[in-house]
């Protein structure tokens, strides 16, 4: 099973921690891509291809209402950019 599981990934398992031995984790089916492909396959087996695209499209439309909302918002800053000074005055809240 080490052999067919295994992703010998040494950047997340690694063996100089104390109890090291102990980290199943690259011993599990559930470490590495092959879950994800599975987790696809079975959305793609439940959703089928246009139930899938129905959802990205919703989602595609959900992004562009949102960069529209942030395009016409007046607070709206870019990174980096300089703030405006507000002048203040005795009274913040007239």
């Amino acid at each position: 099973m080490l052999n067919v599981n295994s992703s010998k990934a040494g950047y997340l398992f690694d063996t100089r921690k104390a109890n090291a031995h102990l980290d199943i984790g690259d011993k599990t089916f559930m470490c590495g891509r092959k879950v994800d492909a599975i987790k696809f396959w079975a959305l793609w087996r439940y959703r089928g291809r246009n139930g899938i695209s129905d959802r990205v499209n919703m989602h595609v439309d959900n992004l562009k209402r949102f960069a529209d909302k942030v395009r016409q918002s007046e607070e709206r800053r870019t990174a980096g950019a300089k703030r405006q000074q507000k002048q203040h005055t005795a009274y913040p809240h007239n």
